[in-house]
């Protein structure tokens, strides 16, 4: 009886070593798996920073773009506007001439005219 109570016990303390034992590797197994988990997790998060950045750095250039773009559309409104106001400038010069021409040549057309009346010989039977 003793012998038999002896191996119930040895059985016993086998039992609860096989059982320490898969607990052991149970712990083991959940914690590799929490640490993959944190590991995928940190990895994710480090690609979403990097394409955040990646991002930036696009909006970044086509804000340049557009913002040199714009510089260049306010060059040609410039340009446009300066050539316009020239043009008119010009138009405006060559307006003044021309009438300036118009009342010289008025003014030396009014002499001729009083030149050849006053040389005109009186006509007989006149006023």
């Amino acid at each position: 009886a003793d012998k038999a109570d002896a191996t119930a016990k040895a059985d016993a303390a086998r039992d609860a070593v096989a059982k320490a034992d898969a607990a052991k590797t149970a712990a083991a197994a959940n914690a590799a798996a929490d640490k993959a988990a944190v590991d995928k997790a940190a990895s994710e998060e480090a690609a979403a920073v990097e394409d955040a950045a990646r991002r930036e750095r696009m909006l970044e250039a086509e804000r340049t773009k557009v913002a040199e773009a714009r510089r260049e559309a306010a060059a040609i409104l410039a340009a446009s506007a300066k050539a316009a106001a020239d043009k008119a400038a010009a138009g405006s010069a060559a307006a003044q001439k021309a009438a300036a021409d118009k009342a010289a040549a008025t003014k030396a057309a009014d002499a001729k005219g009083h030149a050849a009346s006053a040389a005109a010989p009186a006509q007989p039977g006149g006023q």
